[in-house]
């Protein structure tokens, strides 16, 4: 897309980064809700049952071009590379056995906390999980 790099509006909350969760499940619907009020989506990228999730932008990696003839609907993709990368690990060395899931820091050196796309509301409506929130709402014209 382009070289310059966009952060979302309001950064994930340092309560989210230091508090352990008891499953990746609870910590994932957290930062999707984060995500969706800053206007993009996060989908899971790695999944390691019992040792680490990793969330990526759904704007994340490269579209590959199909012959016309081979496509069965004409749209575009949304894949732009995006950077935005947010990590959870399980620790076993945790002391409270019940939370042991947390949320890593995002690494800012890599622009891993940084998205190479607008974050904008009227992008985030041309994703399929926005277009199921709007639908009867007034922001669809």
């Amino acid at each position: 897309m382009n070289n310059k790099l966009y952060y979302p509006d309001s950064p994930l909350p340092r309560a989210v980064l230091e508090k352990k969760y008891a499953s990746s499940e609870e910590i994932v619907q957290i930062l999707a809700e984060w995500a969706y009020e800053n206007h993009f989506e996060l989908v899971i990228r790695k999944n390691d049952k019992d040792r680490r999730v990793h969330l990526r932008c759904k704007f994340e990696g490269n579209s590959t071009p199909k012959d016309i003839t081979d496509r069965q609907k004409r749209r575009k993709s949304v894949k732009a590379d995006c950077p935005f990368i947010l990590k959870i690990t399980y620790s076993k060395k945790a002391p409270d056995e019940d939370f042991k899931w947390k949320a890593l820091e995002q690494d800012c050196s890599k622009n891993k906390n940084a998205h190479n796309h607008s974050l904008t509301l009227e992008e985030c409506q041309l994703l399929p999980r926005a277009k199921k929130f709007l639908i009867g709402s007034d922001t669809i014209y």
